[in-house]
């Protein structure tokens, strides 16, 4: 499917999903699965340790976050920054996230744009998130989504590239393979890898996966990668997904 195609099928999906819930639920909205015994809000401060871990965030910095969603992430951030403002495709979760404004902090601005095209001079961020979006985006946009974050940072930056899943992590994601007997699970992974090609080949959209190696054969000789390990925060089908962080050097 092209670029454009994919978009328009994720903008579509959760502009739905934020017409129909609530948007103080913004971590089941948005498709986030607590593992056993632990509450959406858990899980929530569980991954905004992980990125406030990666992404050391301090009084003086400007702080974008693209795919924001809701804005949650952007809005708690921002009372540790100097400066943050939020960027998302679906303009109907944007809109629905000013709804959780009270007590969340200050905030530059939602704005409705593209991960690959940011309406930003160069340079403008010394921290960017972007944070369970990655798995959305067909080749071309994560390619272009890479440069505009590398093109978006100050000499010094750090990014974090969030929540991204591996390629063998994929069949597990869409079948919820360990149900199975384990006898079964290689004629399953193959069956599941050939369906994964004929849907692409359809124009399907599908869950993207991508290896460290993706990200470092992107990069130019001034950006740093950091590969972070294997998600310890509880969700059953998460345990294979890994966050990337960029570093410019100054």
């Amino acid at each position: 499917m092209a670029a454009t195609g994919t978009a328009a099928y994720w903008r579509q999906f959760y502009d739905q999903r934020a017409v129909q819930s609530d948007p103080a639920d913004f971590m089941r909205v948005l498709g986030y699965h607590p593992g056993p015994g632990m509450s959406h809000e858990e899980l929530f401060r569980c991954l905004l340790a992980q990125i406030r871990l990666h992404l050391q965030v301090e009084a003086h910095h400007r702080l974008l976050d693209i795919a924001c969603g809701f804005g949650v992430f952007t809005r708690t951030l921002a009372r540790e920054a100097a400066y943050a403002v939020g960027t998302d495709l679906a303009g109907v979760l944007l809109r629905r996230g000013r709804d959780l404004e009270a007590g969340l902090g200050p905030l530059g601005g939602l704005v409705q744009s593209r991960s690959d095209a940011q309406p930003f001079r160069a340079g403008s961020f010394d921290r960017i998130l972007c944070f369970g979006m990655f798995f959305h985006l067909d080749r071309e946009s994560a390619r272009r989504t890479v440069a505009e974050i590398v093109r978006l940072l100050r000499p010094g930056g750090r990014a974090l590239i969030g929540d991204i899943l591996p390629p063998p992590r994929i069949q597990f994601e869409r079948s919820y393979i360990e149900r199975v007997p384990r006898l079964l699970h290689g004629p399953l992974l193959h069956g599941l890898r050939l369906k994964a090609a004929i849907d692409s080949w359809r124009g399907r959209v599908v869950y993207q996966a991508y290896d460290p190696e993706f990200f470092g054969r992107l990069l130019p000789a001034e950006v740093e990668l950091e590969v972070g390990a294997p998600k310890a925060d509880g969700r059953r089908n998460n345990p294979a997904r890994y966050d990337v962080v960029l570093q410019k050097r100054p």
